[in-house]
């Protein structure tokens, strides 16, 4: 865990991971989570509206669909679109740390890892069984205000005892929003007149319970987030788009912690009510996850350990656009982490996935880092593994009559990418440099096309390379 209040990388970790903990959380001015990210470099963020309405998060510029972010261990990805990436409930001060890995990450976090994994820790989601917990108290409540009508509040607490812990946070924040105008300074209108405005109401809360049973831990986590926002211009560039949106999360986490090892189950609950405009029918979507999943290391010597990574899911969605689809999945990782010397360290690891709908999908990674004085080296090379998402399945496949637009397909195969990496950087007490350098080749690429000038619409397909 890193003590400085700047983004720093763990000096000889063989992958890279950039941390933000949390004194670099609580010591920044935003309390939007996607705002404090943009500090991470590699990471990029694309924020559609303002405040905690929606962002696109992209590691190594793998897209919203190519970067997989797990809350506390637990996959949180929804099936429907990575523009639900930031729909998450927890605030940068209901957290203890944020890691960043940077490259190529499927064969050790599973499918969707294309450009790397963003995990979100809480405080008892970081907590081992053996930990031992003293008696303590801490409990915050914060104001703000702002332009626009910004408001914002937010208490959290934090209470151990030798037998158990919670943690506890609820914000809620709103704001009128600034009106839109074009570039000339023309004012935004929707069909009555009225000025189009970038507001956000928000409420997002969560409650977590750590309690030791002998030689484990029970840790349980719940967790909800409801957002409504103006959508003006988030999917399309027409005049007639004055789209407003709304959204509501609900997360669920339980797990059995060992003193390495932890097995555990999660559901993610999400709807999504957008609509284009007050003439057009809104669309409605309500996604489901039900994940299992486990970690269980195995340290051999000082100089080696091993282990797996098991998870299964099973996801479906309702939609009046896209119908009623579910599919299930199944995977298992197998690494090995070497430490040789004082200053060399690799790790190697290998996944096989299994899903309803794509079938079997091998994929495997290799890193090294080399580390001499104040300077350190790595090096990462593997494949990694995108799945079509359920917008680009089938987005409007239920409906009739579809003559524009996007449309999508129901036999999309998952896109394939092979990654190189290398990195070198520099630390010396609180000043670090870093530069790396990557490359990706991908097959398969998703994307919607349009077939030929005689058809308005756009189908999802996958293009040769990129």
């Amino acid at each position: 865990v890193t003590t400085t209040s700047r983004p720093s990388e763990r000096s000889l970790s063989v992958p890279l991971v950039t941390v933000l903990n949390r004194q670099a959380l609580a010591g920044h001015a935003s309390k939007d989570l996607s705002d404090q990210l943009r500090r991470v470099p590699g990471l990029d963020i694309q924020q559609r509206g303002t405040g905690p309405t929606q962002a696109d998060w992209s590691i190594h510029g793998a897209g919203f669909n190519g970067t997989a972010v797990l809350v506390d261990h637990a996959p949180f990805n929804d099936p429907m679109t990575g523009h639900f990436l930031s729909d998450q409930p927890f605030t940068p001060s209901a957290l203890s740390r944020v890691e960043v890995l940077h490259g190529a990450a499927s064969a050790a976090y599973g499918p969707g890892a294309v450009g790397g994994v963003v995990h979100l820790l809480a405080p008892l989601g970081t907590l081992q069984a053996g930990d031992m917990l003293t008696r303590a108290s801490e409990s915050s409540l914060q104001f703000s205000a702002g332009s626009f009508g910004l408001l914002g509040t937010e208490v959290s607490t934090w209470h151990t005892r030798p037998r158990f812990a919670v943690q506890g946070h609820l914000r809620r924040e709103r704001a009128d929003g600034h009106v839109l105008t074009t570039s000339t300074g023309r004012v935004h209108r929707d069909a009555a007149g009225t000025p189009l405005r970038a507001d956000v109401d928000r409420t997002a809360g969560s409650i977590g319970v750590y309690s030791p049973l002998g030689a484990l831990a029970l840790y349980m986590q719940a967790a909800f987030d409801d957002r409504a926002f103006g959508a003006f211009h988030y999917y399309t560039p027409f005049a007639s788009d004055t789209a407003r949106e709304a959204t509501h999360t609900r997360w669920v986490n339980a797990q059995l912690v060992g003193a390495s090892a932890r097995v555990g189950v999660a559901y993610r609950y999400h709807d999504d009510a957008y609509r284009y405009n007050p003439r057009t029918a809104t669309n409605a979507h309500e996604t489901r996850r039900l994940i299992v999943f486990g970690d269980f290391p195995l340290y051999a010597s000082q100089q080696l350990d091993f282990g797996s990574r098991l998870h299964a899911l099973s996801q479906s969605i309702e939609s009046n656009s896209m119908g009623s689809r579910s599919d299930w999945q199944v995977g298992l990782a197998i690494w090995v982490h070497g430490r040789p010397t004082g200053w060399l360290q690799w790790y190697a690891a290998s996944r096989v996935d299994r899903q309803s709908v794509w079938g079997t999908v091998f994929t495997p990674e290799f890193r090294l880092t080399v580390r001499h004085g104040l300077w350190t080296g790595r090096m990462a090379l593997g494949q990694s593994l995108r799945p079509p998402s359920y917008v680009e399945q089938y987005f409007n496949t239920a409906r009739t009559g579809v003559t524009s637009g996007n449309l999508g397909n129901p036999g999309l195969v998952p896109e394939k990418a092979q990654s190189a990496m290398v990195s070198v950087s520099r630390e010396k007490g609180q000043l670090s440099m870093h530069v790396s350098a990557f490359a990706r080749v991908t097959d398969n690429l998703i994307d919607f096309v349009q077939p030929d000038a005689s058809t308005a619409l756009f189908t999802a397909t996958n293009v040769l390379n990129v």
